[in-house]
């Protein structure tokens, strides 16, 4: 990768942010709490015979009945939804470990600490195996309903995309007409702050769908959204925040290996890079991807991180565009990942380590096929 990088910059138009009139109430609380079955299983050994008497008192404080029992062959620890003749209820299959803890999937509980079992089995009760809407990575909508949110949001961004205003974002994505958009307090006085501070995408928006193009957009801002339900209705709510608020992501993991839907990704090439700027940088990545890219402008400003006034350096070498980007990354508290929108359109993401990190944390099991 010989190259003369040469520093350029891209000014977008400033304008005042113009709120929008969003057109649907705030959701009411979730009063009705779900019945809650909560079932142990233990090991016929006399400390665990001992630690169910301990935990039992505990759960009995609690004002809660647990049923201790042998597992079955093959039976793993679960928390589920379960409907019987149309009522819902949450049944969660725990395990005791050695050490005398319960651990229900992912969440482990001491006996020392019952005041956190007694959050977690308030949240079942209240919202769910999913839990709450907000910490939610598809944010309480059901199989169905966010399946059908990726595909509504899957149609190509028909043109230019004007970030002068949140109304004109929307505006220029033409998002579909059945998922209204509802904009927060938070969001309004983020999107006033915001003015001034907005210039045009690094990256060309045309061909990206409108669910990542949205997330992108509004990342300027320092805004986000999220698909949300109000009564029978999906909306989508913008709020303030980034990818680390539980935000509906700027794109998708890839079903496939990296390396497989994207083989350029892999190959060596020479690299050699003195003084070189980071934005240019970039872009040649970006181009030798042959990819769109974009930046997290409002998080990267946040974080202190000014891509176009860095340099970078590094001694020759033969790396992988994967390697270089992980190397970049890492050298300035970048993160550049791969990502997926809607309809299986890869594209280069920007943003920092910490969103990256976020990201990966909460939507790594949420994939999306890689469209032809």
């Amino acid at each position: 990768m010989m190259a003369v990088f040469r520093q350029s910059s891209c000014h977008g138009l400033i304008a005042a942010v113009v709120l929008i009139g969003y057109i649907l109430p705030t959701a009411p609380a979730q009063d009705a709490r779900l019945p809650l079955q909560i079932e142990v299983m233990i090991q016929p050994s006399t400390s665990q015979q001992l630690a169910t008497q301990e935990w039992a008192r505990v759960f009995q404080t609690l004002e809660r009945r647990a049923t201790f029992r042998s597992g079955r062959n093959g039976e793993r620890t679960r928390v589920e939804t379960e409907e019987f003749r149309g009522r819902k209820s949450v049944l969660a299959v725990g395990l005791m470990n050695r050490d005398g803890s319960l651990s229900f999937g992912a969440e482990t509980f001491r006996i020392t600490q019952p005041e956190v079992l007694q959050a977690w089995l308030e949240k079942l009760e209240q919202f769910g195996p999913g839990g709450p809407p907000d910490e939610n990575p598809t944010w309480g909508l059901t199989e169905d309903q966010f399946r059908d949110v990726l595909k509504k949001l899957s149609k190509p961004v028909p043109g230019s995309v004007d970030l002068s205003s949140v109304s004109a974002i929307t505006k220029s994505i033409a998002l579909p007409p059945d998922l209204p958009i509802r904009l927060t307090e938070a969001g309004q006085r983020q999107a006033v702050a915001a003015s001034g501070r907005m210039r045009s995408l690094a990256g060309n928006p045309m061909g990206l769908s409108q669910g990542s193009m949205l997330a992108v957009s509004l990342a300027h801002l320092g805004l986000g959204f999220r698909p949300k339900v109000h009564g029978d209705t999906v909306y989508l709510e913008i709020d303030a925040g980034t990818e680390d608020s539980n935000m509906y992501p700027v794109g998708w993991k890839n079903t496939g290996p990296i390396t497989t839907v994207l083989p350029a990704i892999s190959k060596l090439v020479p690299v050699e890079l003195e003084d070189a700027n980071l934005d240019a940088l970039i872009r040649l990545i970006a181009q030798k991807l042959d990819l769109q890219h974009f930046y997290s402008e409002a998080a990267l400003r946040a974080a202190g991180l000014d891509v176009e006034n860095t340099k970078y350096s590094r001694k020759p070498d033969k790396l992988s565009m994967f390697h270089l980007m992980e190397i970049v990354g890492t050298a300035n508290h970048l993160g550049l990942s791969i990502r997926t929108d809607e309809a299986g359109k890869l594209f280069l993401w920007v943003t920092t380590e910490t969103e990256e990190k976020a990201f990966e944390k909460r939507f790594a099991h949420i994939r999306v096929n890689r469209g032809g």
